[in-house]
């Protein structure tokens, strides 16, 4: 038998011998048939997503898995199980092709352009268009979405990009970060057109636009004031080609990633919004929270409000995703495998066990 990997399938030839082989065989003689078997490849793991206090994984097939808390239905697996060590599938009405873990909370954009949601339903971040209940277990279908080609879910509230360059945005507005004042049905965003990308965080937003700027919206400290700002163009900032923004404290309010491989970040000098490059630090290709990810594969982490800011190597090659909301990390490497360390309360590190003590060292999650 022999295998071979044809366009995601596995081709399995295997040789077919009808009775003994006696002697040799004569010239044009019959040995027996070929079958030839088609079946699926292994789906790979190709996104990973952290909330606070639960992990999500998608794999190629368009399913999705999920481990750690469950107090506030973040596994989306229902009610009764109060959390999961090792990676649970969901199940979900269709093949889902990207996530976003929110800090309690997670979206899941589907094939056909609509999104679900599950978890804590506090100021209507799922967006099912009422603040009851309170938790929702399963996958719920978010109302007002359709043609949404990407998501972000930040503390309590939502955002959705939609394939006309706009922004749909749910859930908690108390500090102007989503810029839905109606927080329970998704609306567009006022005043933000032509985005490409999006970001949702702790307090603020971060859209980058197709001219390679970008917008903030939301909490921001000014001359040492908290202002609450609507959609604002942040002033010398360009060829952006990738942006984020960290969901928890002592972290810069956003981050962006320029054409050239450097990153900027807020800067809390000046009458307005400001930023200011992270030194040291060059060659990425990929921002995810507080992380970046360098064309060589190596990744480290951004801390500090402002300048100067520390940065925190990551001992893992061959990273193409990473992600980081609270105390724990998530890595995807080159080959499909998932990698985590940090702490395991709620079994977060999907190793099969809990603990209160800190793993520094990634160990592979087992699906």
């Amino acid at each position: 038998m022999k295998l071979a990997r044809i366009s995601g399938f596995l081709l399995v030839i295997s040789l077919v011998i009808y009775g003994p082989l006696q002697g040799s065989l004569a010239e044009g003689s019959s040995l027996g048939t070929v079958k030839f078997t088609f079946a699926p490849a292994p789906a790979k793991v190709i996104q990973v997503s952290a909330g606070y206090r639960h992990s999500c994984a998608l794999k190629s097939d368009g399913t999705v898995w999920t481990w750690g808390d469950n107090m506030f239905g973040q596994l989306g697996i229902g009610p009764g199980t109060q959390f999961s060590a090792i990676p649970v599938m969901i199940q979900i009405s269709s093949a889902v092709k990207a996530i976003s873990s929110g800090g309690f909370h997670t979206l899941a954009l589907l094939d056909d352009g609509t999104v679900v949601s599950w978890g804590s339903n506090a100021q209507g971040a799922i967006g099912t268009g009422t603040p009851t209940p309170g938790i929702v277990f399963l996958p719920a279908t978010v109302v007002n979405t359709a043609d949404v080609v990407a998501v972000s879910a930040g503390l309590a509230y939502s955002l959705a990009l939609t394939a006309d360059g706009n922004i749909l945005a749910w859930g908690n507005n108390t500090l102007g970060q989503s810029g839905n004042p109606n927080q329970f049905v998704p609306a567009q965003v006022a005043g933000v057109t032509r985005v490409v990308k999006i970001s949702a965080g702790l307090v603020g937003s971060i859209a980058m636009k197709d001219d390679g700027t970008a917008m903030y919206w939301g909490q921001m400290y000014i001359n040492g004031l908290s202002i609450n700002l609507l959609p604002t163009l942040i002033p010398g900032l360009n060829s952006v080609k990738n942006i984020s923004i960290p969901v928890g404290g002592g972290f810069p309010f956003f981050l962006a990633l320029k054409s050239d491989g450097t990153v900027w970040a807020t800067s809390w000098v000046g009458t307005s919004i400001s930023v200011a490059q992270v030194p040291g630090l060059t060659g990425v290709k990929a921002l995810q929270d507080s992380l970046a990810t360098r064309s060589n594969g190596s990744s480290c982490e951004i801390v500090g409000v402002a300048s100067p800011f520390l940065i925190t190597p990551i001992n893992l090659t061959k990273v193409i995703d990473i992600s980081k909301k609270s105390y724990f990390y998530l890595a995807l490497r080159s080959d499909g495998t998932v990698w985590a360390w940090g702490y395991n309360y709620h079994g977060e590190l999907g190793n099969g066990t809990t603990s209160n003590s800190y793993n520094s060292t990634p160990t592979q999650v087992q699906f």
